[in-house]
């Protein structure tokens, strides 16, 4: 100093401008931490205070405020000797190399510390206003001691400066050394990303602190700020230690956001931590990053990841696509949003908000849904999607668009900005692909049309796999169908195939999803969405959209092929060995036999079978099939009936046969009724089968599993006393035989003989019998049994003259319908 003092104003000014800092509560020397460059040179700069103790700058950092630019700076003061160092002897002059001086306060914490203990380390904060030009650089340190000897009474024991290029600011990847109440903390960064919306830029960073002390710290006081290099200041609100301590060894992990202006971006900023003194408020700053000039990364593609942080843990995010379903005026948009956990903790679920933005800037909030309500933890290496929908006019062209994903809104902050996201609706997927839902894996093996007596049926079929190696519970899945672009507001139908409550390992669950639509309607694109139930009996989430370009077509099969049902407690293998059209007088009927095995290891009941006939003009005919109500042993087999009625006049010279398994879905709980659909179904082409007359013989009458032979047919008038005429009789001898290979004949078949005199007046007479049975009227299984039927009209003598020739025919009745199966003209009273 310039002015002389006397020995007790010079003493009481060190007194308040001087004071220590412990690093830890120990005697042992305290280690300098090497955190840059130029920290390690300044540290190295060691100044004598006098044989035994010295003094060294451990390091210096800028923090614009409320009341101009403080620079806070910590010394170490070792003393090696057996005795105290008074710091009344002591002080720090900070100047410029051009001589400009600055006042020096202690900091708040150290202003008590008087003396350093022998054998003892101890760190001292001091802080100076500068000016905003000054850099650290330009500052010397200069230690000063009373000294009575010499002229000002002040001998310089030396200057601490820092070398050419040096800076305050710690590289963003390395860690950074903080004193913070006695205690040493260590703090990194590990990651940092920027993202921005139309007005602000938003910098997140991923923050941890350690305590590398012995004792607990309270970090209520620590505050954050982002710094420019013009040293324009903004504190970084959204994150408060309040109220938060660590232990030793401790770490906190945080996950900083300031909203920062455009301008700012590709600039140098600094990352500064500084603590509040209670009494002056001054923010004392005590470490800062230098982060490196980053730029917002372009739209988010569509299924890439864009990572954030919360809480400190690593969160990936990905928009899986957009879906649009079309309206006259309004579209409803449906996204699905993914999150993994990259980390090792749980985190608390996110608080997110999605907006829609056009191209020109028009902004469309969109509603949300989680997987689960009631989840409220992100676990760790869990992917977890969120179901995201609104409505939008149906003119925006969503490839032009953007989703933009917000959190941390509040009613005092509008948050920061997650991601800008690209948003694709073109087909990413066609209808065989598969997508991966947590354990399971979902794939569609086809979406085929198919027709029914009405209308059109649209199916899907769908296979769920367990990736896990452990049985797993079958997911409620479900979905719906877009054609054109527009979903369809029919209610579609679920009908679970496999018989099965789990999914074993490595094993598929199969079921379909239907929904009817008129037999016109053209179809030049269609996708299933897939949906999942959520909570409520009545809300499901959209899971994944499967898009494609067309129906897969029926697959083709030779009549002899045997059609399989691999379905889980529905094992079975059906074949076609009988088809035929029969020509009738007024309209034909198609006839086919259709033999099941029962594939399963054990009796179980049959899937029933559905089919329909097409001819080249597009002509569509239902089949029916007979169906058996009791179980069926293991392998055992029966012979099942279908048919047809069709009118005389409709093409018959070319037709396939669309053939499948029947599905019946649960009764609904509005209707309490079923549906039944022909499901996986196949085209057998019957092409060259055209009609079939009877067989002109009574021999050898195939029907229904049995054979049956008329022998000694014989006609005659029924004669009652001498003379009375009261009708026909018929007599003949038979065989029915069954054939043993059938477990059951499903349905009720029965034989109708009818006699049909040849004069002018076609005298008709019939009699319907049972086929094996032994109620009512019937035929027994037997070789040469001997039958007679009467038929009573007392008026059967007027309507037969001649008495000459009649035909026999006989029918296979099933279901009310009749087909003639066999015919012989025969003559009156003339066995045969």
């Amino acid at each position: 100093m310039n002015v002389p003092w006397s020995k007790a104003t010079k003493a009481g000014i060190i007194a308040v401008t001087t004071c220590a800092l412990f690093l830890q509560p120990s005697t042992l020397i305290y280690q300098p931490a090497t955190v840059n460059a130029a920290a390690s040179s300044v540290t190295s700069q060691i100044i004598k205070l006098n044989s035994n103790s010295t003094i060294a700058l451990q390091s210096a950092q800028f923090l614009m405020q409320g009341n101009g630019r403080v620079l806070a700076y910590t010394v170490l003061i070792t003393n090696n000797g057996n005795s105290e160092i008074p710091l009344k002897d002591y002080w720090i002059r900070l100047k410029t190399s051009s001589g400009k001086s600055f006042s020096t306060k202690v900091s708040e914490q150290d202003k008590n510390v008087s003396s350093i203990a022998p054998k003892s380390s101890k760190l001292i904060t001091y802080y100076s206003y500068v000016d905003q030009t000054t850099i650290l650089t330009d500052l010397n340190f200069d230690i000063i001691m009373w000294d009575f000897s010499v002229s000002n009474y002040e001998r310089r024991l030396g200057t601490i400066k820092y070398p050419a290029g040096s800076s305050e600011q710690t590289s963003a990847n390395k860690a950074a050394t903080m004193l913070y109440s006695n205690i040493k903390l260590t703090s990194t960064i590990n990651s940092l990303s920027l993202t921005q919306d139309d007005n602000l830029a938003y910098l997140q960073i991923n923050y941890n602190i350690e305590n590398q002390g012995l004792n607990v710290v309270d970090l209520s006081t620590l505050n954050l700020f982002i710094q420019t290099k013009g040293s324009a200041v903004y504190p970084v609100n959204m994150i408060d230690y309040t109220g938060i301590s660590l232990q030793p060894k401790q770490q906190n992990q945080g996950t900083l956001q300031i909203a920062l202006p455009k301008s700012l971006i590709g600039q140098s900023l600094s990352l500064v931590s500084a603590f509040k003194e209670e009494t002056t408020g001054i923010m004392l700053p005590v470490a800062s990053f230098a982060l490196p000039a980053i730029q917002d990364s372009t739209l988010v593609e569509t299924g890439k990841a864009k990572a954030t942080s919360i809480s400190g843990e690593k969160i990936n995010t990905f928009v899986d696509r957009a879906f649009l379903e079309s309206g006259d005026t309004s579209s409803v948009v449906s996204i699905q949003y993914a999150m993994r956990n990259t980390g090792k903790q749980a985190v608390e679920y996110p608080n997110f908000s999605f907006s829609l933005i056009t191209e020109k800037g028009i902004i469309y909030p969109l509603d949300f849904k989680k997987s689960d309500d009631v989840k409220t933890k992100l676990l760790p290496q869990m992917r977890e999607v969120i179901d995201i929908t609104g409505a939008i006019p149906s003119t925006i062209d969503i490839s032009k668009s953007k989703l933009l994903v917000r959190a941390g809104i509040t009613d005092k902050s509008e948050g920061y900005v997650v991601g800008s996201y690209k948003l694709v609706t073109s087909p990413l997927n066609t209808l065989d692909s598969e997508y991966k839902y947590g354990d399971y894996t979902v794939k569609i093996k086809a979406i085929q049309r198919t027709a029914s007596s009405a209308n059109d049926v649209l199916i899907a079929d769908i296979e769920v796999m367990n990736n896990t190696e452990k049985s797993k519970a079958v997911p409620e899945l479900s979905g719906y169908f877009v054609i054109n672009g527009v979903k369809l507001n029919n209610p579609t139908q679920k009908i679970t195939l496999d018989n099965s409550v789990t999914i074993g390992p490595k094993l598929n669950n199969n079921f379909i999803v239907h929904v009817n639509i008129p037999y016109a309607a053209e179809i030049n694109n269609i996708s299933f969405v897939l949906t999942e139930k959520s909570g409520d009996v009545n809300t499901e989430k959209t899971i994944y959209r499967f898009n494609g370009q067309k129906l897969k077509d029926i697959p083709a099969i030779n009549v002899n092929t045997s059609y399989h049902i691999s379905n889980a407690g529905r094992q079975a293998e059906a074949k076609i060995t009988k088809t035929k059209v029969y020509e009738g007088n007024t309209e034909n009927y198609f006839y086919a036999e259709l033999e099941v095995t029962n594939k399963e290891t054990r009796a179980a009941l049959l899937s029933g079978y559905s089919g329909y006939l097409k001819n080249q003009e597009g002509q569509v005919i239902p089949v029916t099939f007979s169906k058996i109500e009791e179980k069926v042993d293991a392998n055992g087999r029966v012979l099942l009936i279908g048919w047809a009625k069709m009118r005389k006049n409709v093409n018959i010279k070319q037709y396939d046969l669309i053939f499948g398994q029947t599905a019946s879905s649960s009764p609904t709980v509005s209707e309490n009724q079923t549906s039944s659909i022909m499901v996986k179904p196949v085209q057998y082409s019957l092409k060259s089968l055209g009609t079939s007359e009877s067989q002109k013989s009574l021999s050898n009458i195939a029907v229904a599993g049995h054979e049956l032979t008329l022998k000694r047919v014989n006609t005659m008038l029924n004669v009652e006393g001498m003379y009375t005429v009261t009708g026909l009789k018929l007599l003949f001898n038979y065989d029915l035989l069954k054939n043993e290979n059938y477990d059951y004949i499903a349905g009720d078949h029965k034989i109708m003989i009818e006699f049909v005199d040849q004069d002018s007046s076609k005298a008709t007479y019939s009699k319907v019998y049972s086929l094996g049975s032994s109620e009512g009227d019937y035929l027994k299984v037997g070789e040469g049994v001997p039958h007679e039927i009467v038929f009573q009209d007392s008026l059967i003598q007027s309507k037969v003259q001649s008495y000459g020739k009649y035909i026999l025919n006989i029918y296979d009745v099933f279901q009310g319908a009749k087909i003639l199966i066999a015919t012989k003209e025969l003559k009156w009273f003339m066995p045969e």
